[in-house]
């Protein structure tokens, strides 16, 4: 843990030390609002009116101001002290931020942030980034934890992606942590897959902000079908090559540039097609999600990019992904931004 920041930029939660690989000189502190007082001084008596509070007696507040200084570690390859100047900066400029603290996510704040100084030294260099916040210091926890299956089957070798969705949306709990027991029936992989190693039951948990979600992996000899794809500057969130029959099947698709080009997907299930059925199409027609409540076939998916067309249409549905892929960053779970 590098005591991070974790700033919300518009749709995008970035932490400090994942994102920026800063490392802040001391453990951050935000500082405390002060309260105002106003005086005004009138003859006899003490000689000054208190007039500080509201007419319904509660105290005023100034905003929140301070400073954090960060190190910076000139090694890192790709990342300069120029790079990371430049992206932070950009990244902050303008914009009015809601943050946390990683040792505190249960509560946030809410105002301006942004590069104070940058001072580049003989292997690292020191980035100051200075705060002007609303005195009022926010509570959100999480609620739910939500994953896209609870009652899994599997055959021995084969894998199955876990998706996991955190209510609310925009909490700053951003760390998941996901744990299968007994560890030798099946194994956590990258980006929360599940491996069936051996014969068996296990418990998968995931766990955010103290919330828990439980799936039980059965691990068996069961029917089982194929799924192929047939992809063309497209990718996927979801590898898998067979599925257990019965079995929920989820993926989500993108294309490279979503500025420049649309998905064309189908998807056939045991030979028929089920496109209309299961996929549901992102605004821009850059990205997909294939959503099946019960594999009873062999799946093909054929997915490629094309160019948009100058005046493109909109679908009329909105990709629902509510739960998304994990990511592995330092050893550790992180939801996907």
């Amino acid at each position: 843990m590098y005591h991070s920041l974790i700033i919300n930029v518009g749709d995008n939660y970035i932490d400090t030390w994942d994102d920026w690989k800063l490392i802040p000189s001391s453990r951050p502190v935000i500082a405390p609002p002060i309260e105002r007082t106003k005086f005004v001084t009138v003859p006899g008596r003490d000689g000054a009116l208190d007039y500080s509070r509201t007419p319904a007696n509660r105290p005023t507040y100034d905003d929140r101001t301070g400073k954090i200084e960060f190190y910076l570690e000139n090694d890192y390859a790709g990342w300069d002290w120029e790079t990371a100047y430049t992206t932070i900066c950009e990244t902050l400029k303008g914009q009015r931020v809601r943050f946390a603290l990683e040792d505190n996510p249960s509560h946030y704040y809410s105002g301006l942030l942004w590069v104070n100084q940058l001072k580049s030294d003989k292997g690292h260099s020191k980035i100051t980034l200075e705060y002007n916040l609303h005195p009022t210091m926010y509570t959100l926890k999480v609620e739910a934890v939500a994953l896209n299956v609870y009652d899994l089957k599997l055959n021995r070798g084969m894998e199955y992606q876990l998706l996991v969705g955190v209510g609310p949306t925009n909490t700053f709990y951003r760390k998941m942590n996901v744990t299968a027991k007994p560890r030798d029936v099946v194994k956590i992989t990258q980006n929360g897959t599940i491996l069936a190693l051996r014969k068996g039951t296990a418990v998968v948990t995931a766990e955010c902000g103290g919330v828990k979600a439980e799936c039980t992996v059965t691990v068996g000899a069961y029917e089982s079908f194929t799924i192929e794809r047939a992809l063309d500057g497209v990718s996927e969130t979801n590898p898998v090559v067979s599925i257990v029959a019965g079995m929920s099947y989820q993926n989500v698709f993108n294309v490279g540039d979503s500025e420049k080009e649309m998905l064309e997907l189908t998807v056939e299930m045991g030979g028929t097609d089920v496109t209309g059925s299961c996929v549901a199409m992102a605004e821009d027609n850059a990205s997909a999600q294939i959503k099946m409540a019960s594999v009873t076939g062999n799946i093909k998916i054929t997915a490629h990019a094309a160019a948009k067309p100058v005046a493109a249409m909109l679908c009329a549905d909105i990709l629902p992904v509510e739960v998304k892929p994990l990511k592995r960053v330092e050893g550790a779970f992180r939801l996907g931004r």
